[in-house]
C-alpha cells in the first residue's frame, strides 16, 4: 500500500478585479500581468474566451510620453511664432528704413531746386526752399 502525504500551500496573492467587455464575467488578474498587458497591449482572454485588450494610451507612460509630445509641440509651433514675428519686425524696420531713405531723396532734390514732378530744375525753387523753409532740407 502507497501512502500519499498531502501538503497545504498557502499562497498570498493580490488580485484586481476586471470584467469581461462581452459577457461581463467578473475575474481576477494579478498587477504585475495586468501592468505587462497595459505596457504592451496585447490580447488576453476572460474565462469564458472573449478577447480583451488595453487601448494604446493607457499606461501611465504613455500618457507621459503623450503629454511630452504635446510640450515639444507647443515649444516648436512657440519658437516657429516668435521667428516669424521677428522676420515680420525686421522686414517693417527695412522698409521704414527705405521709406525714409526715399522721403529724404526728394527733399535734397527740392531742396536743389529740382521739381518732383516733372524733374526740372528751378531757381527759384531752390532759393525759396533755402531762403524760407531752411530747415526742411537738413531733416
Amino acid at each position: 500500500m502507497t501512502t500519499r502525504t498531502v501538503q497545504d500551500i498557502s499562497i498570498n496573492l493580490a488580485l484586481r478585479v476586471d470584467h469581461c467587455i462581452t459577457c461581463g464575467v467578473v475575474f481576477g488578474v494579478g498587477d504585475d500581468f495586468r501592468a505587462r498587458r497595459k505596457e504592451d497591449h496585447r490580447n488576453y482572454y476572460c474565462p469564458n474566451g472573449h478577447q480583451q485588450h488595453y487601448i494604446k494610451g493607457s499606461s501611465q507612460a504613455e500618457k507621459l510620453q503623450a503629454e511630452l509630445e504635446r510640450t515639444r509641440t507647443r515649444e516648436k509651433n512657440q519658437r516657429e511664432y516668435a521667428e516669424r514675428e521677428r522676420e515680420r519686425r525686421l522686414k517693417a524696420e527695412r522698409e521704414r528704413a527705405a521709406a525714409r531713405g526715399q522721403v529724404t531723396k526728394i527733399k535734397n532734390r527740392v531742396g536743389n531746386g529740382v521739381c518732383p514732378c516733372c524733374n526740372r530744375t528751378f531757381a527759384n525753387l531752390g532759393r525759396h526752399i533755402s531762403g524760407q523753409h531752411p530747415d526742411f532740407i537738413s531733416k
